[in-house]
């Protein structure tokens, strides 16, 4: 988790070094339109009376956002599909439907967002599943001249209370790597 973390954070640094020096009047960059992209997770699953579980997974996402000057402002659906590290089998899914509030900071877009989540966790023919609230904080960093391609670092929590009936509280952190394509 440390080295995912590291390497996150240096990536989005080194976009944002290079986006600085591809056009020289960084706020041109408007954040109005679509995008969809893909993600790459890593989060720690923790249940009351249990130890702590991680995983890994992949997810894919899209949404739109509306730039209002300095405040941007929009909705995103997000599904993210892992594995648990050490629990061969046991899997999580996760559907997410967010609404995202942030600062137009010209190329870089710290954001924050809170929305609901339909979270499953399956082993083989069986699964439960709950809804839960999701929220967390992220940034985005638009590069190339025109700002379509958006590399970004997102946490995100889930709370789901009494899952399944089992009167299990589970809490889901999650911390991705994102790409995105604006259009």
């Amino acid at each position: 988790m440390k080295d995912f973390m590291l390497a996150a954070g240096f990536c989005v640094a080194a976009g944002q070094v290079a986006a600085q020096g591809l056009e020289p009047t960084a706020s041109n960059i408007s954040w109005d339109g679509y995008y969809f992209g893909v993600a790459i997770t890593s989060s720690d699953v923790s249940q009351a009376g249990f130890t702590d579980a991680g995983t890994q997974g992949l997810g894919l996402h899209f949404g739109y956002l509306r730039d209002y000057g300095n405040l941007v402002v929009g909705g995103e659906f997000a599904y993210v599909g892992a594995e648990f590290d050490d629990h061969e089998g046991l899997e999580l899914d996760s559907a997410r439907l967010k609404a995202i509030g942030g600062f137009d900071a010209g190329r870089f877009l710290p954001y924050a967002f809170i929305g609901l989540s339909n979270f499953e966790i399956s082993a083989g023919d069986r699964s439960n599943s709950e809804s839960a609230i999701n929220y967390g904080l992220g940034g985005r960093v638009a590069m190339g001249p025109e700002g379509r391609v958006v590399a970004g670092l997102e946490y995100l929590v889930e709370e789901v209370d009494d899952f399944g009936g089992s009167g299990i509280d589970i809490d889901n952190n999650e911390l991705s790597l994102r790409f995105d394509f604006r259009y």
